[in-house]
Order: C-alpha cells, then sequence, then structure tokens
C-alpha cells in the first residue's frame, strides 16, 4: 500500500523482501508460517543488503528492529494478560473491566517503553486505533514463529537459495507435522 513507501529506503526495501519471498515459498492456508517465514527473509534480507551497500545503516536497523521486538512483546504479553482474564473472569463485567484494565496497562508499559527510547513515539499510531483482541492476535500471526525460521535460516549459513529449498522439502507435508518440524533441531542439506 502507498503509505509503506512513506518509511523510509531501509522498510520499503524490507517489505519487498517479504513480499518476494511469498513468491518462492508459500503453504496454501497457513498464514502464520508464511507469514514469519517471509518476515525472516525480510528482516535477514534488508541486514545482508545493508551489509554489501550501507553498513553505516545496519546499527541503526538493528535498533529499529530491536525496539519492534520490545513493542510486540509489549503485545505479547497484553495478549498473553487477557487469555488470563478471561479464563479466571466469572461474569461477563468482570471480564469487561479485566479487558479494560489489561488496554490501560498496555498503554502504560508502552509510555514506560517510550522513555527508554527517549521519547520516540514510533507506535503512538497504533494506539490510534481501538486496541481489541483481534488487532494482538495479529501480532502472533508474523512473529511467533520467526525465532524458528531465524534458526533454519542460520543453520543454512545465512544463505537464502539453501534456506528456500530446506524449507520447501516440506511443501505437502500437514500444517501440524510442518510445525513440528520447524520447532525441531534446525539443520541444512
Amino acid at each position: 500500500v502507498s503509505s509503506m513507501l512513506d518509511r523510509g529506503d531501509i522498510l520499503l526495501a524490507e517489505v519487498m523482501f517479504h513480499e518476494l519471498a511469498h513468491q518462492l515459498v508459500y503453504f496454501q492456508d497457513d498464514t502464520d508460517f508464511n507469514e514469519a517465514f517471509a518476515t525472516v527473509v525480510g528482516e535477514y534480507g534488508v541486514r545482508q543488503w545493508l551489509r554489501e551497500t550501507d553498513p553505516e545503516a545496519l546499527p541503526r536497523y538493528e535498533k529499529w528492529l530491536s525496539q519492534k521486538e520490545a513493542f510486540i512483546q509489549l503485545l505479547r504479553d497484553a495478549s498473553d494478560d487477557l487469555k488470563l482474564v478471561f479464563l479466571t473472569a466469572e461474569t461477563v463485567e468482570e471480564k469487561q473491566l479485566g479487558k479494560q484494565a489489561v488496554f490501560s496497562a498496555l498503554r502504560q508499559n508502552y509510555e514506560q517503553l517510550k522513555r527508554r527510547w527517549d521519547g520516540k513515539m514510533a507506535y503512538d499510531k497504533w494506539f490510534d486505533k481501538p486496541v481489541n483482541n483481534a488487532r494482538l492476535a495479529t501480532v502472533a500471526t508474523y512473529r511467533d514463529l520467526v525465532p524458528d525460521f531465524a534458526r533454519w535460516l542460520q543453520a543454512c549459513d545465512y544463505e537464502f537459495e539453501r534456506f528456500y529449498t530446506q524449507i520447501l522439502t516440506w511443501q505437502g507435508v500437514e500444517e501440524a507435522s510442518r510445525q513440528v518440524k520447524l520447532k525441531s533441531d534446525a539443520f541444512c542439506s
């Protein structure tokens, strides 16, 4: 979308690598797998590209990734807190109050995070729309399997062609078995 063009060349490159990854590896009806795979390709693709074209920009990108991961962890924590509220609250009113408390704590935790970032407002716009369960859940779709794919890429010595080839060996494997493979010890042929 056009708003992606306004985020600078580095983040545009990340989006391009991400989207191109879908062209090479895509498993039908497995959004979590596909999006995490493409996220890893996008992030490591930018790292490689910056090492070759603009090594001085790499630390800035790594810092941005670190801040993004810290924000995502806030969202994961809030999502976990919401699950606990819905498991333990007995009435609809208790659930509603608990939910509002979780969302309020999320905003407070974000403000604390911003102070550690010297007031950087990188994710203020995320709060422009109402916070709800669905918005929190979308984070998991893109990020929960990222560490697993990163292990497999590392096992392939960060060689994308070997990585793609390894992941493509799982084509035709049912989703649950693919998840088990992804979480197992990584290796690359």
